[in-house]
């Protein structure tokens, strides 16, 4: 891994254990971010490791977003372990991590708003309620006519609109943000049909996490829709070269090139056991 991005990433860990260092989530901080960090890196790369305020706090308000999701899915998916270890809400029961999770939504916030930037802050309001609203959408259309279009829909709110923010918030040029922010809504669909196909088929203690939840629940995904794993690998490919065009657009196709092969690729390969062959 390049040692800018190990810089970068030490820095994010650092200020999000330090924004908890006083709360009552300091000794959970750990476990909480103890992730990939591959939206806040996605940031990082496409700003080439700027330390600027704006994309510092930017990459913040998308982890503690991307946490607090975290904590109130295992309780929502009954989920016992992440990233190796127990979860919250098993540890301190199912009100500890829903209002922890909620108290991690408002840290997001207070970040953005830092930025004083007016277009972050409105992109940041609009994919935060598109996420919350396709996370309903999935368990209330769970028993509904399963479509590939709807599940891919689903995909893209769930996980492609943290990808897409980030992106967007990695750039200064304001006529080129809705490009940057497209391609990342790409990357993070892409990112949650791998997630969907290790659900389905992957190996909890590989992956870290209790997998098998989607099929237990009945929640729409593209698996439940009737796509075979060869099809969604295909999709998830042609989602990434889409991304990879606009990237090539707004003039950082390099930068997205190293965090594909650093860091995205590595995690892809983990959740369905290929990369970018």
């Amino acid at each position: 891994m390049r040692e800018e991005i190990t810089i970068w990433q030490k820095l994010i860990r650092s200020e999000l254990v330090n924004n908890l260092s006083e709360s009552f989530l300091s000794e959970f901080s750990e476990p909480l971010f103890s992730g990939r960090l591959l939206r806040s890196s996605l940031l990082g790369y496409l700003c080439d490791f700027s330390k600027s305020e704006n994309f510092i706090n930017s990459a913040l308000a998308v982890e503690f977003i991307h946490s607090a999701s975290l904590l109130h899915d295992d309780v929502i998916d009954g989920a016992f372990f992440r990233r190796h270890a127990e979860t919250l809400w098993k540890q301190k029961g199912i009100p500890a991590s829903i209002l922890s999770g909620d108290y991690l939504v408002t840290l997001a916030f207070g970040k953005v708003v830092k930025t004083e930037n007016l277009a972050i802050c409105a992109q940041f309001s609009d994919s935060l309620q598109k996420v919350c609203a396709l996370e309903a959408k999935q368990d209330l259309e769970a028993e509904t006519e399963k479509t590939i279009e709807k599940s891919l829909e689903i995909a893209e709110g769930k996980t492609g609109e943290l990808f897409g923010f980030t992106a967007f918030a990695s750039t200064t040029d304001t006529s080129n943000a809705q490009t940057f922010y497209r391609a990342g809504l790409k990357l993070g669909t892409a990112y949650q049909l791998a997630d969907d196909l290790a659900d389905a088929f992957g190996n909890s203690d590989e992956i870290g996490k209790t997998l098998g939840t989607d099929q237990k629940s009945g929640k729409l995904t593209i698996l439940s829709a009737g796509a075979t794993f060869e099809d969604v690998r295909e999709i998830i490919k042609e989602l990434i070269n889409e991304a990879l065009v606009l990237f090539a657009e707004v003039g950082v196709l390099k930068q997205a090139e190293n965090y594909l092969n650093d860091l995205f690729y590595p995690a892809i390969e983990l959740l369905i056991g290929e990369s970018n062959d």
